[in-house]
């Protein structure tokens, strides 16, 4: 597996959910028209359905913008898209520092992105979205935090939780690689049973 592209965007307010739908939409537009060989390929988009409606936003944004040939996964009951868990998050965590280690991932060499500097217009280069992807997957540790008792009798008074959001820092580019990478195993291993068939997000002859 190959990381293409790596990109943040955070968007606020009354227009956000359209404002994330068309950063996801000039994100596949550039794969497809700066990485040689990917131009008409197949594009599996996996959202994180943890984000409630927004994972619908953004399918619905690559339907309004007729982008051809991306298909949805999901696996999720609620929400559209692939659900994290303290314990999956876990597990993900785990399995992407093996692939890495193992370069069963690795960066392409034309890796995209479209980020902004904090506070300036100035994109950030490719090296410098890896060295943050890597710094954020170091900062995964577990904590133990105050349980809140759900039920009576509850003696627990602590939970333990796997994240890398401590100390202000965000994990919110390791995680959408990590969800990818267990979303393309998933995808490949449920592919004959659920997936060859499906239809992509939009097609011109629909």
């Amino acid at each position: 597996m190959q990381i293409l592209d790596l990109d943040l965007f955070s968007a606020t307010g009354l227009y956000a959910p359209n404002m994330h739908g068309d950063f996801v939409c000039r994100v596949l537009r550039a794969i497809r028209e700066r990485i040689p060989g990917m131009s008409g390929k197949k594009i599996v988009f996996v959202p994180e359905s943890n984000s409630a409606f927004e994972s619908q936003n953004y399918a619905l944004g690559v339907i309004e913008a007729r982008i051809p040939h991306v298909y949805l996964m999901d696996e999720d009951t609620k929400h559209v898209g692939l659900r994290s868990t303290n314990a999956t998050k876990k597990r993900m965590a785990t399995l992407f520092a093996h692939a890495l280690r193992a370069h069963a991932v690795k960066f392409h060499p034309l890796l995209q992105t479209q980020t902004k500097k904090a506070g300036s217009d100035e994109i950030c280069t490719p090296a410098e979205m890896q060295a943050t992807l890597v710094k954020q997957a170091g900062d995964f540790k577990r904590k133990r935090i105050k349980k809140r008792k759900r039920e009576e009798g509850d003696t627990n008074e602590y939970t333990e939780v796997y994240s890398g959001k401590h100390g202000g820092r965000m994990d919110d580019l390791i995680m959408a690689a990590m969800i990818c990478y267990i979303g393309h195993m998933i995808y490949r291993q449920k592919y004959t049973e659920k997936y060859e068939k499906q239809a992509p997000l939009w097609s011109n002859s629909s």
